[in-house]
């Protein structure tokens, strides 16, 4: 988790003070840095010292910020959420029943994460994804403009929720009606579940130069499975 002190200041209620203006321009100037290195090099070659020379820190500063690369990171890769956030709405908008909802939601999350998917495991299933909601909010604090959350959407929820057990379950619950809550539950675990180790295999496939088949496609092949006996399935 972020140092509270540092993070919490910077997004915080004295938003309206020189002071704080000055910290929220230093946090967006290190995640912006930390965003243009992982463009050019990819997540897994983004340092503390780079990041702080691009920004025009020193890393003793950035430190005041972050309490680790791991979170820096984090906060960087959340601008793929955002992409996917963009995606999903412009397919949602076409879709009306919710199995179409429920299979566009995962479809354009599997496309958007196999082009970046060190990018999403570290915002799902990294060393701080327990602090994801936190670290949202505060992120969209400093790029308001990178939320997304078109209200005339039946699945709009979707774009506030940020454990992806949460999220899928709002899509997934309307295919489940009538359903024991435990069954319902133990569905919604699998299918997070399968897709944290299909991209950990992505990952590991991509660094071995192995392009393979899309998780888009190996992915489907596991909701087919799951939802084929659902009552709205």
């Amino acid at each position: 988790m972020a140092r509270a002190t540092g993070t919490n200041r910077a997004t915080g209620t004295n938003r309206g003070s020189g002071r704080d203006r000055r910290r929220q321009r230093t946090l967006i100037a290190f995640i912006s840095s930390a965003q243009r290195i992982m463009e050019a090099r990819g997540v897994d070659r983004v340092t503390i010292r780079d990041v702080a020379d691009d920004a025009g820190y020193n890393s003793a500063t950035l430190y005041l910020y972050f309490s680790d690369l791991d979170q820096l990171v984090l906060y960087a890769s959340l601008k793929y959420l955002s992409l996917y956030n963009k995606a999903v709405a412009e397919r949602l908008a076409s879709c009306h029943t919710d199995r179409d909802r429920f299979f566009v939601a995962w479809e354009v999350f599997c496309e958007v994460s196999d082009r970046h998917p060190e990018a999403f495991e570290r915002i799902f299933f990294g060393a701080h994804s327990q602090s994801l909601t936190d670290i949202c909010e505060q992120y969209y604090r400093l790029f308001p403009e990178e939320r997304q959350a078109p209200e005339e959407l039946a699945l709009s929820p979707i774009f506030s929720s940020f454990s992806l057990l949460e999220r899928n379950l709002l899509v997934l619950r309307p295919l489940c009606v009538g359903m024991d809550e435990d069954r319902v539950r133990i569905i919604n675990e699998l299918m997070v579940f399968g897709y944290a180790g299909l991209l950990h295999r992505r990952i590991e496939e991509k660094r071995a130069g192995f392009e393979g088949e899309p998780l888009a496609v190996r992915f489907r092949a596991y909701l087919d499975y799951l939802v084929k006996d659902l009552p709205a399935g």
